[in-house]
């Protein structure tokens, strides 16, 4: 199937859009909340006048009225969790993800947790309060055995939590 055209009216973040595709690949890009997901979702529901939102919320609002908070990783064992090993990349937009070094870095730690049986979480950020807030959560869970820096910084709020 094609999609050659699309017209949003009220939907989401769009009052009115009008949007030609190109045969081939097309592609969206654009800052966060500009919208791009809102197109895939007016494509989904259109063809299956289904929303991907409607179970996701209503579980969510089931969970909040029972104040449930799921657990960060479950290895399928109701008695046994997860052993995880945290590797934080340094807060950063993008500059991490295009230095191959940090790539073959979180492989390496990777190969190596899977042979010992643990779980590798990779966590990053904008900025250090988004990656603090990352790693208070997985510490939460009491399943976090280990953290590895991948940076050093003096005054560092993630390894003051930590220490």
């Amino acid at each position: 199937m094609y999609i050659k055209s699309l017209e949003l009216n009220n939907f989401r973040n769009y009052n009115s859009l009008n949007i030609s595709f190109e045969n081939d690949t097309n592609i969206l890009y654009g800052d966060n909340a500009q919208g791009k997901t809102n197109i895939l979702e007016s494509i989904y529901l259109a063809a299956t006048t289904k929303s991907h939102r409607g179970n996701k919320e209503k579980v969510r609002r089931i969970m909040a009225q029972l104040n449930y908070e799921p657990p960060v990783l479950s290895n399928g064992s109701a008695n046994q969790k997860t052993r995880l090993i945290g590797i934080i990349l340094p807060p950063s937009p993008w500059l991490t993800y295009e230095n191959p070094f940090y790539l073959e870095t979180i492989r390496g730690i990777s190969q190596f947790c899977n042979q010992r049986q643990y779980a590798a979480a990779v966590l990053t950020g904008q900025d250090e309060e988004e990656i603090l807030r990352a790693v208070q959560m997985l510490n939460q869970g009491g399943q976090l055995e280990g953290i590895i820096l991948l940076y050093s910084k003096t005054e560092d709020h993630i390894v003051d939590y930590l220490c």
